[in-house]
């Protein structure tokens, strides 16, 4: 890996000496994380951005949140230039027919991003809170339409990853695998008002039939209908997200996809939802976590 660190003042440094660093990537988080320790004779001047590279493709560029030394040792961590998207709250505002680019205009490209999004639109109205970060107002808006979060790459660019790429596991490259049945976090049932008291159900059969009994309650109200049906199935969706998930870590560093296919004996309909790649004086790992789509097969019901 070679790593460049930004400081102040327009000083720059490539990184020598690396005792060790994780990479973390995650479909659930807006920001990639990068954490650096490496030997320094000389003290590290304020570092601002860094970036990473391998065989010269970009793999990281973010902001740096926390530097310190210790012992000639300098310690670095830094989240990927979505974090401008996260730390800025977004306009507090009831939008009008929106679409995907009104939403990017407002939110992100005052902060230097570019739009790679599919510009969809709704003719319902659309509201985004007090407190809501600009990176919410637009993923907010975009999972109304898919089932997968907006991601934003190296280059700054705002996308929805196709999944249509699979990953390839190496089965001599695994050094470690498990796998897991989480029963413990699935929700069958959210029984929800739009005015009055909770007669509205959004129930997944799948669930059920599996002997999930569990429920939640949810004041939908302030939702639009599109917002309201969109949350439902979203907040059904994260619930039983790790139902059947594994962790196979495997040698070496892996850029795959978030999103993407696992093609892996045993590993039918298993996708990646995150990866962290980590060095140390053992060498370089990946560990890659994957859960299984389930149809929820979600049904409403007015009792």
């Amino acid at each position: 890996m070679n790593i460049k660190i930004n400081c102040a003042g327009n000083k720059s440094i490539t990184v020598e000496n690396l005792i060790s660093y994780e990479w973390s990537r995650d479909s659930s988080a807006a920001c990639d994380g990068l954490r650096l320790c490496f030997e320094s004779e000389t003290p590290l001047a304020e570092a601002v951005s860094l970036e990473m590279k391998k065989e010269g493709e970009l793999l990281f560029f973010g902001y740096v949140d926390l530097q310190s030394r210790s012992d000639n040792r300098e310690f670095i961590y830094a989240r990927s230039s979505a974090c401008l998207l996260v730390d800025n709250e977004a306009p507090q505002l009831t939008y009008n027919s929106p679409c995907v680019n009104s939403l990017f205009a407002l939110n992100a490209a005052p902060l230097g991003f570019v739009n790679r999004l599919k510009n969809s639109y709704t003719a319902e109205s659309y509201t985004v809170s007090r407190g809501t970060s600009c990176y919410g107002a637009i993923n907010n808006f975009v999972r109304m339409f898919s089932n997968k979060s907006v991601l934003v790459n190296p280059q700054g660019e705002l996308y929805i990853p196709d999944g249509k790429v699979a990953y390839t596991v190496n089965p001599e490259s695994i050094l470690s695998e498990k796998r897991s049945i989480k029963r413990g976090s699935a929700v069958s049932r959210i029984d929800y008002k739009t005015d009055g008291d909770y007669v509205h159900h959004r129930e997944s059969r799948a669930l059920t039939r599996l002997g999930i009994k569990r429920t939640r309650h949810l004041n939908a109200a302030p939702l639009s209908e599109l917002q309201r049906s969109r949350y439902l199935s979203r907040r059904l969706e994260e619930a039983a997200k790790a139902y059947y998930s594994a962790e196979i870590t495997v040698e070496g560093v892996e850029t795959a996809e978030l999103y993407s296919p696992v093609i892996l004996d045993g590993y039918d309909g298993y996708y990646i939802t995150s990866l962290v790649t980590a060095f140390s004086a053992g060498g370089e790992t990946t560990k890659i976590t994957l859960f299984k789509k389930l149809d929820l097969e979600e049904a409403d019901y007015v009792a």
